[in-house]
């Protein structure tokens, strides 16, 4: 039985020495009740060529099968957590590229009236609706980028938020896929953030255990 402070903070499991004693031979680290972890991952973009030395920033790169293994680690310590993807945007009309978040849940501070999109929609930030020049109810067409083909042809502003966190807000699987599609450096950048304890997968990646 896996030691959990979701677990201690509800009475399911007691606190016996050798459950303690389990958690520290399984490598588990326990968070007091209501701490946020939070954990940068970068994963090798299979679709845009692979990461060449295995490393962003000094973290290792995960494999997919790596990421989802730790996501599922994390989601079963934590139904609620939170998983974003930097999703880079190529957008017809506007020179260069916009970062866009791509995430299964509202990201924590971060304020959307109307809640995360849905899949083929984004959530636009005011100032960048502003710079492109569109409202709720237009659509953003994709260009092509420099390593394939768009993903998909565009995307329809379902609401504009003041929140300034981002330039926008997309659903996961749509971020996802800018990301195979766009991602110069060979890595799709992932952040996820949960309570509970910090599987011995995710140690690497954590930024603050305390």
């Amino acid at each position: 039985m896996h030691l959990t402070t979701r677990h201690l903070s509800m009475g399911a499991v007691a606190l016996t020495g050798v459950a303690v004693m389990g958690a520290i031979v399984a490598g588990i680290v326990a968070m007091p009740p209501g701490h946020l972890n939070e954990a940068f991952i970068p994963v090798d973009n299979a679709a845009g060529g692979g990461h060449d030395d295995g490393y962003v920033l000094d973290i290792p790169v995960a494999s997919q099968s790596e990421w989802q293994a730790m996501v599922d680690e994390v989601i079963a310590a934590d139904p609620d957590a939170h998983i974003s993807v930097t999703a880079p945007a190529e957008i017809e009309g506007f020179e260069g590229w916009k970062t866009l978040l791509g995430s299964t849940t509202v990201p924590p501070e971060v304020t959307l009236p109307g809640g995360m999109p849905h899949t083929g929609e984004v959530v636009l930030t005011r100032p960048f609706a502003e710079e492109l020049g569109v409202v709720a109810g237009d659509s953003i067409s994709l260009r092509d980028g420099e390593s394939g083909p768009a993903p998909f042809p565009a995307l329809a502003v379902s609401s504009i938020t003041d929140s300034d966190d981002a330039t926008g807000f997309v659903a996961f699987e749509d971020g996802w896929a800018m990301a195979e599609a766009y991602s110069f450096s060979g890595a799709i950048d992932t952040y996820l953030s949960w309570e509970g304890d910090i599987p011995p997968s995710l140690e690497p990646y954590v930024w603050d255990e305390g």
